[in-house]
């Protein structure tokens, strides 16, 4: 879950129940919008207590799982939800991204910033299952391989590269294109844009 040599600060990812801090990270990620939004709109003072409760413990717990990539989404779901509420706060989160270097632990800022490093060992590995995913949608694109990882894992070792062994493609539009093929991934970007739309 982290490179050794890189992240000599950082001792220890939280998981909870789920096995994996980016799990986690991923659960967080669908539970704090949720949180703000609530928080946003709750009229009664012990809601709001409650909702900044559950955010605050969500937010610090997202913070203890080292998940860069759940970072990142939380970046984007806030820009959104500036955006969406109230376009006078785009200012006040530019000035947010600005100060939080500034107050953040140095641990989390090179934990951010090394995002893309492929002196990263989790970065590199990432890039060779996406570099062998892509090699065996040249065979599979179309139709893909079937669903499930027992599929993706029966059909990747063929295609891999450097002998890296992964349970699913770590990008979630390559293993529904695995899995489905062009025609499922095409399904679902056509039903996310028919949904944005209708909402």
């Amino acid at each position: 879950w982290l490179d050794d040599e890189m992240f000599t600060t950082i001792a220890v990812r939280v998981y909870s129940t789920f096995g994996n801090p980016n799990v986690l990270g991923e659960y967080l990620l669908l539970l704090i919008p949720v949180c703000v939004a609530m928080l946003w709109t709750a009229e009664k003072f012990l809601a709001k207590f409650y909702y900044f409760g559950v955010l605050a413990a969500s937010a610090l717990c997202m913070i203890f799982t080292q998940s860069r990539g759940c970072w990142l989404g939380l970046i984007l779901a806030a820009a959104v939800y500036i955006i969406l509420v109230d376009k006078r706060y785009i200012l006040l989160g530019v000035l947010a991204m600005f100060v939080m270097p500034l107050v953040m632990p140095t641990s989390i800022i090179n934990r951010f910033t090394s995002i893309g490093n492929l002196n990263d060992s989790s970065t590199s590995y990432r890039v060779f299952i996406w570099l062998g995913t892509l090699n065996m949608l040249k065979d599979f694109g179309i139709f893909g391989i079937g669903l499930g990882s027992d599929a993706y894992n029966q059909i990747y070792p063929f295609y891999s590269y450097s002998t890296i062994i992964a349970p699913h493609a770590h990008n979630i539009y390559l293993q529904l294109m695995c899995e489905t093929g062009i025609i499922g991934l095409g399904t679902f970007l056509v039903t996310m844009i028919v949904s944005m739309k209708k909402m």
